[in-house]
């Protein structure tokens, strides 16, 4: 797995395995690409430089990995599982992102409550058809992890519904997998 665009553009990052991770699901690069063309080149002006970025179900790193590489100004990974931990810390390493980035061992449905600043980005790639995409957004939203016009990204098997809380401002299918942007709006709250 390379990161694909950016100033970490064809670096290898630690081969999932490596450390025990059978039961990840990277997101393939050509969805990765899909997510950051939308991100950076789409309607919605480039929404990655400069950006706070929460990634959950982290997985690899991957995502965040790639935000960092194209600007991102911080990118904090939550992750649950020890063995991808190891992983994602791995390819913080390998970018040289240790002071862009901070790995949180916990469950992305019940982050607690935010201590720092809110995030403008949220990557959400949890496992499919089990909700739990949509639960972590909404404690994210509830427990201050979340800026009032971000955006988030939630990768799942179809495009779950967040009205009240966020709207569906454009979606991608790739196969299996569907890609939805979802921006707060102002005034939307839980």
């Amino acid at each position: 797995m390379k990161v694909i665009g950016g100033k970490f553009k064809g670096r290898n990052l630690a081969r999932v395995g490596a450390i025990g991770q059978s039961s990840l699901r990277p997101t393939s690069s050509k969805v990765r690409g899909s997510i950051f063309n939308m991100l950076v080149n789409g309607r919605n002006g480039n929404l990655v430089e400069g950006a706070r970025i929460l990634d959950l179900f982290a997985g690899t790193g991957a995502l965040g990995v790639e935000a960092l590489s194209r600007g991102a100004a911080h990118v904090t990974f939550v992750e649950i599982e020890s063995s991808a931990c190891q992983l994602i810390r791995r390819n913080i390493e390998l970018t040289g992102s240790i002071g862009n980035a901070v790995l949180l061992k916990r469950d992305a449905r019940r982050l607690g409550r935010n201590r720092s600043d809110p995030f403008d980005l949220i990557f959400l790639d949890p496992p499919y058809g089990k909700g739990f995409g949509s639960q972590s957004i909404e404690s994210a939203l509830a427990q201050g992890w979340v800026s009032s016009e971000a955006v988030a990204v939630i990768e799942e098997s179809a495009a779950p519904d967040l009205s009240g809380i966020m709207e569906a401002i454009e979606s991608r299918k790739h196969g299996e997998t569907t890609v939805t942007l979802y921006r707060r709006m102002p005034g939307m709250s839980l």
